[in-house]
């Protein structure tokens, strides 16, 4: 049974992808990425980290965007793996595994939405791709809880309640170099 909440998102699927497929959407390759406001709440962080994170994620929405995630191991640290919402905490050779499958979680939930739709059993998902396209931009607050972690809220341009779909993502300090932890 679907929450008053629910609904009332699920009533306007339709009608964003609609919008979203109609406006030509569906080749976009850029979203802009930036800086909104920065939280520190113990030990500053090392210069350059908000940097280094956002540009980490620009890559990672454009690679959304393009349907690769090539770059995605690229940032993460060997030996303490990736935390995927829908798959929990995988190793570094799990998540280049499942990146090379034809039928990937990335496919699915990323990339594929009739994929998505069969997978959830419900017309009123969007993939994380659809998502970022009908978010037309992302402002992000950085929250460094100390110098060597850094979980990312990202907020929409527009469609702003649709954020909420997307988990913050995490960065961990390792070596001196920022990797993700934790996948929007």
């Amino acid at each position: 049974m679907m929450s008053f909440s629910q609904k009332k998102r699920a009533g306007k699927m339709p009608v964003l992808l609609l919008c979203y497929l109609l406006a030509g959407n569906c080749s976009a390759t850029q979203v802009s990425v930036s800086i909104d406001q920065v939280y520190v709440t113990s030990d500053k962080p090392q210069k350059g980290s908000n940097e280094e994170i956002v540009n980490m994620v620009s890559t990672l929405v454009t690679g959304v965007l393009n349907k690769n995630l090539s770059q995605l191991p690229n940032f993460v640290n060997r030996n303490r793996g990736i935390y995927l919402d829908v798959k929990g905490l995988w190793s570094f050779e799990e998540l280049q595994t499942e990146l090379k499958k034809e039928d990937s979680i990335f496919e699915i939930y990323f990339f594929d939405h009739n994929k998505l739709v069969k997978q959830k059993k419900s017309p009123n998902v969007l993939t994380v791709r659809e998502l970022l396209i009908a978010s037309e931009g992302l402002k992000l607050d950085l929250f460094y809880e100390d110098s060597k972690s850094c979980e990312v809220k990202i907020k929409f341009l527009k469609n702003k309640k649709l954020a909420y779909d997307l988990n913050n993502p995490y960065f961990i300090l390792i070596d001196g170099k920022w990797y993700l932890y934790r996948l929007f």
